[in-house]
C-alpha cells in the first residue's frame, strides 16, 4: 500500500511506493553529455568563453584574469536571460496589449546567467572537489548573488546540474546562477505559505520542520554546528535531503565565511553519500532562496537529489509526485556511508 504525504513547503502531495521500484525497465537513457576535446572550462582554454567576470585564488581572493584561478566565474555563452538593453523589459499593460499576443501578457525578458566553475581541472561531479575548491565556490556564490541583488530584478535561482539525465550539457562541472524580473508562482507561492505559518507560529516554517526532524530522529542525516541535513518527510525524490540551516543563521549572502565553508563541505558530503549507494546517479543541487525584497524576511535552505527516476504522465498531468523509495529508507542508507 503506498504512503500518501503533504509538503508543506512546496505545497505539494507526495506517493511513497516502495513497489514501484520492481517495474521492468526497457528503455536506458544513453549518456548524452557533450564530450569535447578542449573543454572550456579546464585552465589553459579561458578564450573558450566569454570574457571572466570574476576570479578566486586558492585564498579566496579575487585575481587578475591572466593570474592562476581556483575558481572562475563567466557569463553563460547561451543565456535563457540577458541584461537589459535598452528595452522596456518590465511586465505592463502595454506589453500585454502587444499585437499578436490577445490575452497573452508578453514582455522581453532581462536578467543574468552566470557559470561558476568550481574547478581548474577536468572533473564530473562535487564529489571529486577539494574542501578548499568547495569552500571558494561557495564565496563566489555569495559575491555573486550580492552582486546580482543590486540590480533591479527579482529573484536569484542558484543550481548545479550533474551529468546529462539532471540536465548537463557539459561533463566538467559548473554551477549556474539565473536571476529573472520576476518571481515564478511556485516560489511565491512559497513564500506565502511560509509567511502564514509565521505570521499564525512566531517562526519559519523550514525551522519548525527541522526541529521536529532532530526531535524525531528518523530522517536525520547528518547535524553540524549550523545545519542539519535531512530526508524530508514528503520527498518527491528518491534519496532527496534538504540541508537546513539553524534559525541563527542570516541570510546567504550575510554568511561567514565559516559557514559557508561548513556548507560547501556538508554538500560535497551529501553527493559523495549518494554516488556511493546509487553508483554515481545525475543530481541536481538547487539553493532555495527567497526574492530580493525578501531578503531579511525569508528562509533559505538547499535541496540535493538524484535522477533515478523519470516524472511520467501522473505527475506531468496532477503534480502529484510518486516516489518510490521511502525517505525513512534513505535517511538509513545515505547514514551507512562514510563521506
Amino acid at each position: 500500500m503506498s504512503d500518501i504525504r503533504f509538503d508543506p513547503i512546496s505545497g505539494q502531495w507526495v506517493t511513497i511506493a516502495p513497489n514501484r521500484n520492481d517495474r521492468p525497465v526497457e528503455f536506458i537513457p544513453a549518456e548524452r553529455v557533450i564530450k569535447r576535446l578542449l573543454c572550456p572550462f579546464c585552465a589553459g582554454n579561458e578564450l573558450e568563453t566569454p570574457a571572466t567576470l570574476a576570479s578566486y585564488d586558492a585564498s579566496g581572493n579575487k585575481v587578475e584574469d591572466e593570474d592562476p584561478w581556483l575558481v572562475r566565474v563567466v557569463p553563460n555563452k547561451f543565456p535563457s536571460f540577458s541584461v537589459a538593453n535598452g528595452r522596456n523589459c518590465e511586465p505592463s499593460a502595454a506589453n500585454a496589449q502587444a499585437p499578436g499576443n490577445g490575452l497573452y501578457e508578453s514582455f522581453c525578458t532581462h536578467g543574468i546567467q552566470e557559470l561558476v566553475v568550481p574547478s581548474s581541472k577536468h572533473i564530473q561531479s562535487f564529489s571529486d572537489l577539494t574542501k578548499n575548491e568547495t569552500r571558494v565556490t561557495h564565496f563566489a556564490y555569495r559575491d555573486r548573488i550580492r552582486s546580482a541583488a543590486e540590480q533591479d530584478l527579482a529573484h536569484a535561482m542558484l543550481f548545479t546540474n550533474c551529468r546529462s539525465a539532471a540536465g548537463a550539457s557539459l561533463e566538467h562541472i559548473h554551477s549556474q546562477l539565473i536571476v529573472s524580473p520576476i518571481v515564478s508562482a511556485a516560489v511565491s507561492q512559497r513564500i506565502e505559505r511560509n509567511r502564514t505559518y509565521h505570521s499564525d507560529h512566531g517562526r519559519h516554517l523550514i525551522h519548525a520542520l527541522n526541529e521536529w526532524e532532530l526531535d524525531q530522529q528518523h530522517r536525520v542525516v547528518e547535524r553540524t554546528e549550523n545545519f542539519s541535513v535531512i530526508c524530508p518527510y514528503a520527498s518527491r525524490f528518491a534519496f532527496q535531503v534538504w540541508i537546513v540551516p539553524n534559525a541563527e543563521l542570516p541570510t546567504f549572502q550575510k554568511c561567514s565565511d565559516s559557514a559557508l565553508e561548513e556548507l560547501g563541505e556538508l554538500t560535497r558530503k551529501q553527493v559523495t553519500r549518494l554516488e556511493s549507494v546509487l553508483d554515481a546517479p545525475a543530481y541536481n543541487v538547487l539553493y532555495h532562496l527567497p526574492p530580493f525584497s525578501e531578503m531579511e524576511n525569508q528562509p533559505w535552505y538547499v535541496e540535493i537529489f538524484p535522477r533515478i527516476t523519470t516524472p511520467a504522465g501522473f505527475e506531468l498531468g496532477t503534480d502529484f509526485w510518486v516516489n518510490p523509495v521511502s525517505p525513512e529508507v534513505a535517511t538509513r542508507r545515505l547514514r551507512q556511508v562514510t563521506a
